[in-house]
C-alpha cells in the first residue's frame, strides 16, 4: 500500500532503478527470478507447499487434537 507523504510505505516505483525498463532482463537475471510471471507464481507455489508439507510432517498430531 502506498500512502503519499507516509515514508514507511513508499512507492516501490520510486526504488527502482532508473533504467530498470530498458534493462529489465538484466535486472531479472540478477534477481535470479523469471521474466515470465507464471514461471514465478508456479515457483512460488512450488516452494510454499513444500514448506507447508515439511510443517505438516514436523507438526505433533496431539497438538492438532486439542
Amino acid at each position: 500500500m502506498w500512502v503519499v507523504g507516509a515514508m514507511e510505505f513508499r512507492n516501490p516505483d520510486e526504488d527502482l532503478p532508473v533504467d530498470f525498463d530498458a534493462r529489465r532482463t538484466e535486472h531479472y537475471q540478477a534477481l535470479r527470478k523469471p521474466l515470465d510471471p507464471r514461471a514465478f507464481i508456479e515457483d512460488l507455489q512450488q516452494e510454499m507447499r513444500a514448506e507447508l508439507c515439511a510443517l505438516n510432517e514436523a507438526m505433533p498430531l496431539e497438538w492438532l487434537q486439542t
